[in-house]
């Protein structure tokens, strides 16, 4: 039965991943382009095209060109969507233009009733203008509420750390949480850890049995924290010294990494022993660019999205500091890891 099932999500995941299949929803959603620039369809129409085409953007394993297909026909259902908005208030415009003209020459010729057709002119523009306040109200809030669905769908520049639960005997192993920093859900999270940061020939059999140890399933709201079901003894890990100095004390690197529905980052966790033997901890999270993005020709670099200073409780780090990925900043080159 467990064999059938990996079988059924192997064609699952297969089926969503195959290029007829987004070629087929790509003809559609061009089709459904094509027709709605002739025919403008009412408000919210393009916005729920638009959503299927965000989520499908978002499959893994699709080649570069069917995404760059995805992101035109997302960008053309935004100005159509743009464009029914702006019909709709033209033709209402239009509509209570001609009504209050009608109304206009009813009136005219009753010089007896011009007091009373001037009260009612202003009554019904009053109430023109509160009717189309709430059709801009309307169509303000459907507008953010497809942007949050749509950030909560894609995860947008949330991310999440994994950060130690350093307990007072330290010669227990150390367990390990993950808290989402961000105000989006994040899905399908998964956590790998690693004793060593460079694939090799020496590294090859622990970093495959690092992969095969690979913590998924993982859904994390908005700053929810998980203690996630491994523990690390950190002598196990990199054996560096602190900041490559002379003199400098020991301390031992986990590589981690973490992969969303929206990026993977990558985190160089160290912990030390202090002179009672107590594990402290700091740690730096990169994001990683798309392989092989460029900017003004230059290859894009893993830019940082957080550190903090030597720490013992992760309730109250030291130093903690947001990195020039973290609110919509350029990125910056990753220079050293220290």
């Amino acid at each position: 039965m467990a064999h059938r099932i990996r079988i059924s999500e192997t064609h699952l995941k297969a089926f969503f991943q195959s290029p007829i299949f987004h070629r087929v929803f790509q003809a559609l959603t061009t089709f459904l382009c094509v027709l709605w620039w002739f025919r403008v369809p009412a408000p919210g129409k393009a916005i729920l095209a638009l959503t299927i085409a965000a989520v499908l953007v978002t499959v893994e394993g699709i080649g570069g060109w069917q995404r760059a297909i995805w992101l035109m026909l997302i960008f053309a259902l935004a100005f159509l969507e743009n464009r029914a908005i702006n019909n709709d208030r033209t033709q209402f415009a239009k509509e209570q233009r001609e009504a209050r003209q009608r109304e206009n020459n009813s009136f005219s010729d009753i010089a007896t009733g011009l007091s009373k057709s001037i009260g009612a002119s202003n009554a019904q523009f009053q109430a023109t203008m509160s009717k189309e306040s709430q059709v801009l109200d309307t169509t303000k809030s459907v507008g953010d509420l497809a942007r949050r669905n749509l950030q909560n769908v894609t995860g947008g520049d949330t991310y999440a750390v994994v950060e130690p639960f350093l307990s007072q005997r330290p010669d227990r192993d150390v367990p390990l949480s993950i808290k989402n920093r961000g105000t989006n859900i994040l899905t399908g999270v998964s956590v790998a850890l690693y004793d060593a940061g460079v694939w090799m020939w020496g590294t090859h059999d622990s970093i495959v049995h690092s992969n095969e140890n690979r913590i998924t399933g993982i859904t994390l709201h908005p700053g929810e924290r998980l203690m996630l079901p491994r523990e690390i003894n950190p002598l196990q890990f990199m054996k560096i010294k602190e900041n490559e100095g002379e003199g400098k004390d020991y301390m031992y690197r986990v590589f981690v990494s973490i992969a969303a529905q929206n990026f993977t980052s990558t985190e160089y966790l160290d912990l030390k022993q202090d002179s009672d033997g107590k594990w402290n901890y700091t740690y730096k999270i990169y994001r990683q660019p798309p392989i092989g993005a460029k900017k003004d020709g230059q290859l894009v670099m893993d830019c940082l999205l957080e550190r903090v200073d030597w720490s013992k409780d992760f309730n109250n780090p030291n130093g903690l500091e947001l990195g020039p990925c973290v609110g919509g900043v350029e990125r910056a080159p990753l220079h050293s890891l220290n």
